[in-house]
Protein backbone atom coordinates (compact mmCIF):
# COMPACT_ATOMS: atom_id res chain seq x y z
CA UNK A 1 0.00 0.00 0.00
CA UNK A 2 1.91 3.27 -1.25
CA UNK A 3 0.72 6.55 1.45
CA UNK A 4 1.52 9.96 0.87
CA UNK A 5 0.61 13.47 1.89
CA UNK A 6 0.85 16.04 -0.26
CA UNK A 7 0.19 20.04 -1.48
CA UNK A 8 -3.22 19.41 -3.40
CA UNK A 9 -2.21 20.44 -7.35
CA UNK A 10 -4.40 21.72 -10.09
CA UNK A 11 -4.74 17.92 -12.06
CA UNK A 12 -6.44 16.74 -7.82
CA UNK A 13 -8.78 19.74 -7.41
CA UNK A 14 -11.85 18.13 -9.92
CA UNK A 15 -11.43 14.83 -8.34
CA UNK A 16 -11.58 16.19 -4.69
CA UNK A 17 -15.24 15.72 -5.23
CA UNK A 18 -14.97 12.09 -4.79
CA UNK A 19 -14.51 13.22 -1.11
CA UNK A 20 -17.49 15.21 -0.26
CA UNK A 21 -19.65 14.00 2.83
CA UNK A 22 -23.19 14.17 2.70
CA UNK A 23 -25.05 16.90 4.07
CA UNK A 24 -21.15 19.64 3.90
CA UNK A 25 -21.58 22.10 1.47
CA UNK A 26 -19.72 21.80 -1.38
CA UNK A 27 -16.09 21.11 -0.70
CA UNK A 28 -14.95 21.65 -4.08
CA UNK A 29 -16.06 25.39 -3.92
CA UNK A 30 -13.87 25.90 -1.01
CA UNK A 31 -11.12 23.91 -1.75
CA UNK A 32 -10.81 26.40 -5.19
CA UNK A 33 -10.66 28.99 -2.58
CA UNK A 34 -8.10 27.50 -0.53
CA UNK A 35 -5.99 26.67 -3.42
CA UNK A 36 -6.20 30.57 -4.60
CA UNK A 37 -5.68 32.11 -1.26
CA UNK A 38 -1.96 32.73 0.01
CA UNK A 39 -2.68 31.90 3.49
CA UNK A 40 -4.31 28.64 2.99
CA UNK A 41 -2.17 24.93 2.54
CA UNK A 42 -4.32 22.24 1.47
CA UNK A 43 -3.33 18.68 1.71
CA UNK A 44 -4.29 15.36 0.36
CA UNK A 45 -3.74 12.03 1.28
CA UNK A 46 -2.86 9.54 -1.62
CA UNK A 47 -3.35 5.93 -1.05
CA UNK A 48 -2.23 3.63 -4.38
CA UNK A 49 -2.25 6.76 -5.90
CA UNK A 50 -6.06 6.99 -4.55
CA UNK A 51 -7.20 10.29 -3.43
CA UNK A 52 -8.49 9.15 0.35
CA UNK A 53 -8.81 12.26 2.58
CA UNK A 54 -8.05 15.53 2.86
CA UNK A 55 -7.06 18.49 5.50
CA UNK A 56 -6.06 22.19 5.50
CA UNK A 57 -4.08 24.42 7.16
CA UNK A 58 -5.72 28.17 7.37
CA UNK A 59 -2.57 30.61 8.60
CA UNK A 60 -3.94 33.76 10.10
CA UNK A 61 -1.04 35.74 11.60
CA UNK A 62 0.39 33.90 14.71
CA UNK A 63 -2.66 31.27 15.16
CA UNK A 64 -4.14 28.79 12.39
CA UNK A 65 -6.93 26.97 11.72
CA UNK A 66 -7.90 23.36 10.59
CA UNK A 67 -10.30 22.59 8.36
CA UNK A 68 -11.49 19.75 5.73
CA UNK A 69 -10.19 16.83 7.55
CA UNK A 70 -11.73 14.15 5.72
CA UNK A 71 -11.46 10.02 4.89
CA UNK A 72 -13.50 8.41 2.29
CA UNK A 73 -15.62 5.70 3.49
CA UNK A 74 -13.75 3.50 1.96
CA UNK A 75 -10.56 4.21 4.07
CA UNK A 76 -11.80 4.65 7.71
CA UNK A 77 -11.10 3.56 10.93
CA UNK A 78 -7.94 2.65 9.72
CA UNK A 79 -5.62 5.44 11.37
CA UNK A 80 -5.67 7.76 8.15
CA UNK A 81 -7.82 10.58 10.11
CA UNK A 82 -4.99 10.47 12.43
CA UNK A 83 -2.10 11.03 10.06
CA UNK A 84 -3.59 13.74 8.19
CA UNK A 85 -3.80 15.14 11.63
CA UNK A 86 -0.29 14.77 12.47
CA UNK A 87 0.85 15.97 9.52
CA UNK A 88 -0.78 19.41 9.64
CA UNK A 89 0.25 20.07 13.30
CA UNK A 90 3.81 19.25 12.07
CA UNK A 91 3.43 21.80 9.73
CA UNK A 92 2.05 24.58 11.77
CA UNK A 93 5.08 23.78 14.32
CA UNK A 94 7.42 24.34 11.80
CA UNK A 95 5.33 27.65 10.98
CA UNK A 96 5.77 28.91 14.64
CA UNK A 97 2.26 29.16 15.39
CA UNK A 98 0.93 29.39 18.51
CA UNK A 99 -2.19 28.70 18.68
CA UNK A 100 -4.64 26.30 16.42
CA UNK A 101 -8.21 25.89 16.61
CA UNK A 102 -10.61 23.59 14.80
CA UNK A 103 -14.27 22.81 14.95
CA UNK A 104 -14.94 19.06 16.14
CA UNK A 105 -18.05 17.29 15.55
CA UNK A 106 -18.36 14.29 18.17
CA UNK A 107 -17.31 11.35 16.11
CA UNK A 108 -14.21 13.42 15.72
CA UNK A 109 -14.22 14.83 19.55
CA UNK A 110 -11.88 12.00 20.88
CA UNK A 111 -8.81 11.82 18.06
CA UNK A 112 -8.50 15.18 18.35
CA UNK A 113 -8.07 15.52 22.25
CA UNK A 114 -5.83 12.46 21.67
CA UNK A 115 -3.38 15.14 19.80
CA UNK A 116 -3.79 17.75 22.83
CA UNK A 117 -6.40 19.49 21.39
CA UNK A 118 -8.76 20.89 24.53
CA UNK A 119 -12.49 22.29 24.22
CA UNK A 120 -13.05 25.93 24.69
CA UNK A 121 -16.76 25.98 24.34
CA UNK A 122 -19.90 24.63 22.28
CA UNK A 123 -21.48 25.98 19.20
CA UNK A 124 -24.97 25.03 18.77
CA UNK A 125 -26.49 25.10 15.17
CA UNK A 126 -30.62 25.82 14.64
CA UNK A 127 -32.56 25.27 11.91
CA UNK A 128 -35.97 25.88 10.56
CA UNK A 129 -38.29 24.20 8.02
CA UNK A 130 -41.30 26.92 7.79
CA UNK A 131 -40.76 29.55 5.34
CA UNK A 132 -38.72 32.41 6.53
CA UNK A 133 -41.11 35.73 7.36
CA UNK A 134 -38.88 38.79 6.71
CA UNK A 135 -39.24 41.12 9.74
CA UNK A 136 -38.07 44.72 10.21
CA UNK A 137 -34.35 45.26 11.88
CA UNK A 138 -34.65 47.48 14.99
CA UNK A 139 -32.04 49.45 14.03
CA UNK A 140 -30.62 51.01 10.72
CA UNK A 141 -28.59 48.89 8.36
CA UNK A 142 -26.09 50.55 5.81
CA UNK A 143 -24.18 49.17 2.86
CA UNK A 144 -20.30 48.86 3.86
CA UNK A 145 -18.76 52.56 3.80
CA UNK A 146 -14.90 52.71 3.51
CA UNK A 147 -14.56 54.68 6.70
CA UNK A 148 -15.21 51.69 9.14
CA UNK A 149 -12.82 48.92 7.57
CA UNK A 150 -10.59 49.45 10.10
CA UNK A 151 -13.28 49.44 12.87
CA UNK A 152 -14.58 46.42 11.33
CA UNK A 153 -11.19 44.73 11.54
CA UNK A 154 -10.73 46.14 15.24
CA UNK A 155 -14.07 44.17 16.33
CA UNK A 156 -13.49 41.24 14.58
CA UNK A 157 -9.98 41.03 16.34
CA UNK A 158 -12.04 41.65 19.53
CA UNK A 159 -14.48 39.09 18.77
CA UNK A 160 -11.99 36.22 17.42
CA UNK A 161 -9.01 36.83 19.08
CA UNK A 162 -7.28 36.82 15.88
CA UNK A 163 -6.10 38.92 13.02
CA UNK A 164 -8.21 37.78 10.17
CA UNK A 165 -8.03 40.53 7.96
CA UNK A 166 -6.74 38.23 5.28
CA UNK A 167 -9.73 36.90 5.77
CA UNK A 168 -12.50 39.56 5.51
CA UNK A 169 -10.88 42.33 3.40
CA UNK A 170 -12.02 41.11 0.12
CA UNK A 171 -15.52 40.34 1.24
CA UNK A 172 -16.39 43.75 2.87
CA UNK A 173 -17.56 45.40 -0.41
CA UNK A 174 -20.94 43.46 0.08
CA UNK A 175 -20.92 43.69 3.60
CA UNK A 176 -23.70 45.57 5.62
CA UNK A 177 -23.17 47.77 9.03
CA UNK A 178 -24.97 48.98 11.74
CA UNK A 179 -23.45 51.82 13.73
CA UNK A 180 -24.46 53.74 16.56
CA UNK A 181 -23.52 57.54 17.66
CA UNK A 182 -21.11 56.88 14.17
CA UNK A 183 -19.48 54.40 15.61
CA UNK A 184 -18.98 50.70 14.69
CA UNK A 185 -22.11 48.97 16.70
CA UNK A 186 -21.89 45.63 14.37
CA UNK A 187 -21.33 44.18 10.36
CA UNK A 188 -23.02 41.16 8.27
CA UNK A 189 -20.96 39.60 6.00
CA UNK A 190 -23.26 37.67 3.60
CA UNK A 191 -20.34 36.95 0.97
CA UNK A 192 -18.02 35.10 3.54
CA UNK A 193 -19.05 31.52 4.88
CA UNK A 194 -22.43 31.32 6.60
CA UNK A 195 -22.65 34.78 6.50
CA UNK A 196 -20.43 36.64 9.57
CA UNK A 197 -22.59 38.72 11.62
CA UNK A 198 -20.63 40.44 14.64
CA UNK A 199 -21.93 42.87 16.99
CA UNK A 200 -21.42 44.34 19.95
CA UNK A 201 -24.60 44.10 21.66
CA UNK A 202 -28.09 42.36 21.21
CA UNK A 203 -29.84 44.91 20.11
CA UNK A 204 -27.39 45.13 17.05
CA UNK A 205 -27.39 41.43 16.81
CA UNK A 206 -30.65 40.59 16.27
CA UNK A 207 -30.88 43.14 14.03
CA UNK A 208 -28.36 42.28 11.50
CA UNK A 209 -30.04 38.35 11.66
CA UNK A 210 -33.54 39.64 11.28
CA UNK A 211 -31.85 41.33 7.98
CA UNK A 212 -30.00 38.01 6.84
CA UNK A 213 -33.50 36.34 7.17
CA UNK A 214 -31.48 32.88 7.80
CA UNK A 215 -32.71 29.35 7.49
CA UNK A 216 -29.80 28.23 9.84
CA UNK A 217 -28.52 29.92 12.42
CA UNK A 218 -24.40 28.54 13.97
CA UNK A 219 -23.66 30.23 16.94
CA UNK A 220 -21.09 30.07 20.06
CA UNK A 221 -23.84 28.41 23.27
CA UNK A 222 -22.19 32.06 24.82
CA UNK A 223 -24.45 34.20 22.48
CA UNK A 224 -27.89 33.75 24.31
CA UNK A 225 -29.79 36.38 22.67
CA UNK A 226 -28.52 34.70 19.64
CA UNK A 227 -30.02 31.78 20.80
CA UNK A 228 -33.30 33.01 22.59
CA UNK A 229 -34.17 34.87 19.40
CA UNK A 230 -33.67 31.49 17.10
CA UNK A 231 -36.16 29.37 19.34
CA UNK A 232 -38.57 32.55 19.70
CA UNK A 233 -38.65 32.11 15.48
CA UNK A 234 -39.42 28.48 15.26
CA UNK A 235 -35.73 27.40 14.99
CA UNK A 236 -34.81 23.55 16.21
CA UNK A 237 -31.60 22.67 17.50
CA UNK A 238 -29.66 20.47 15.10
CA UNK A 239 -26.60 20.12 15.76
CA UNK A 240 -23.53 20.75 19.05
CA UNK A 241 -20.29 21.43 17.73
CA UNK A 242 -16.81 21.87 19.85
CA UNK A 243 -14.56 24.44 19.39
CA UNK A 244 -11.22 23.00 20.63
CA UNK A 245 -7.66 24.55 20.79
CA UNK A 246 -4.54 23.14 20.37
CA UNK A 247 -1.64 25.47 22.31
CA UNK A 248 -1.90 28.88 23.92
CA UNK A 249 -5.77 29.68 24.33
CA UNK A 250 -7.43 32.74 22.81
CA UNK A 251 -8.52 36.02 24.12
CA UNK A 252 -12.00 36.84 22.77
CA UNK A 253 -15.24 37.73 22.96
CA UNK A 254 -17.82 34.32 21.55
CA UNK A 255 -20.72 36.09 22.83
CA UNK A 256 -20.11 39.16 20.50
CA UNK A 257 -20.66 36.33 17.41
CA UNK A 258 -24.03 36.31 15.79
CA UNK A 259 -23.63 33.72 13.14
CA UNK A 260 -20.12 32.23 12.31
CA UNK A 261 -18.49 32.24 9.17
CA UNK A 262 -17.45 28.35 9.04
CA UNK A 263 -16.29 25.10 10.14
CA UNK A 264 -12.74 26.19 9.07
CA UNK A 265 -12.77 29.85 10.47
CA UNK A 266 -15.03 29.69 12.92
Amino acid sequence: MRISISKINNAELDNIRILQPEGWSDILTVFKFYCTSDFCFPFVLNINNEIAGSGCAIILDRTAWLGHIIVHPKYRRNGFGSMIVSHLINFLKEKNIQTVSLIASDEGFSMYQKYGFVKTEEYLSFERNSENKLQTPDCGIIPFNEKYRDEIYSLDATASGENRTKVLQNQLSESFICTRNGSLSGYFIPSLGEGLITAINAETGISLLKYKNPKRITVPETNTPAINYALSQGFEKRERLHRMVFGKHLNRRPEYIYSRISGYFG
